[in-house]
């Protein structure tokens, strides 16, 4: 019974700590986005259309 509570204890801090990691993957994703978004507002080229870097 012990073992179970363990088994348990430790399956929800792995499921703690995923969730941290996706959290944090998912803002530096954002950001990278919106870097890109910028970029390529900035360095739109004349004849209208988007250089992507």
């Amino acid at each position: 019974m012990v073992q179970l509570r363990n088994l348990a204890a430790a399956k929800a801090k792995i499921v703690k700590q995923t969730e941290r990691l996706l959290s944090l993957h998912r803002i530096i994703l954002l950001q990278n986005i919106y870097w890109r978004i910028y970029l390529c507002h900035v360095t739109q080229a004349p004849n209208g259309n988007f250089l992507v870097v």
